[in-house]
């Protein structure tokens, strides 16, 4: 599954956002409207749909999807990396 249609798809099942309004320049906060509630359930779905953790504390610098997709990839190819 390509990383962003992913996200786009977690973006719609959490806060109920039109993934076809969700581009990667889009700000997860200013631009989709998501608060600190939707951010836990959208990391927990991530975890979920792609088998990757990622903390609250490590999305600080995120501003953008495109922040974000880099974010989940760059996990994802650590764990085949190292795996656990």
């Amino acid at each position: 599954m390509d990383t962003f249609e992913g996200l786009k798809k977690i973006m719609w099942q959490v806060a109920g956002i039109d993934p076809s309004v969700v581009k990667l320049e889009s700000q997860y906060r200013i631009d989709l409207g998501l608060d600190s509630a939707d951010l836990i359930e959208l990391l927990l779905s991530i975890e979920k749909t792609f088998g990757v953790r990622i903390e609250e504390e490590e999305t600080e610098p995120v501003k953008t999807m495109a922040q974000f997709v880099e974010l989940i990839e760059t996990r994802l190819n650590r764990e085949k990396v190292m795996p656990a």
